[in-house]
């Protein structure tokens, strides 16, 4: 069961965010008069990652909202890729292996660039098992297959065994 919570600054600039059990941020989606993005498709964007931490000391802040409401945010912020993820879902198969490089770690687990535009997920023992604890670490590069495709966040889910 997740919790969803949403902040806006003193600037109007609201940021959503979808926390666990253990208010730990599983994605966040940061909206101004300009954008909306998401922690999913913009790993990489200085200025807006995951936040780290966890989020019980934050509450007091936050103002809770439904889960519906965080949806409707998410579906925009991913709106614009949709063309282009349906591409790469046809340019890849199940059970393909791509080379990929460790991007950063989520809770969910250990993110990974394939693509210029999207990312996709591994489970971090899996990872972990086939380059050990020492070379876990952005940059480093790993052999997955293509397991599925994740249409709710537009990730690769990878296996570092063939289906």
């Amino acid at each position: 069961m997740y919790s969803y919570y949403k902040y806006i600054d003193t600037d109007g600039e609201i940021t959503l965010y979808e926390v666990d059990q253990e208010y730990y941020c599983l994605r966040s989606i940061f909206v101004n008069s300009s954008e909306c993005i998401n922690t999913n498709l913009s790993i990489k964007q200085t200025n807006f990652f995951l936040p780290e931490g966890n989020f019980s000391e934050s509450l007091d802040i936050l103002t809770p909202i439904k889960k519906e409401e965080f949806l409707n945010f998410w579906d925009q912020s991913i709106s614009k890729y949709l063309k282009r993820w349906n591409e790469l879902k046809n340019k890849f198969k199940i059970g393909e292996m791509i080379e990929t490089e460790i991007v950063c770690f989520y809770p969910q687990g250990v993110i990974v660039q394939y693509d210029k535009e999207f990312f996709g997920f591994v489970d971090y023992n899996d990872c972990k098992s086939v380059l050990g604890a020492s070379n876990m670490y952005p940059q480093q590069k790993i052999k997955l297959f293509v397991e599925n495709f994740d249409d709710d966040n537009l990730w690769v889910n990878f296996s570092i065994k063939s289906v």
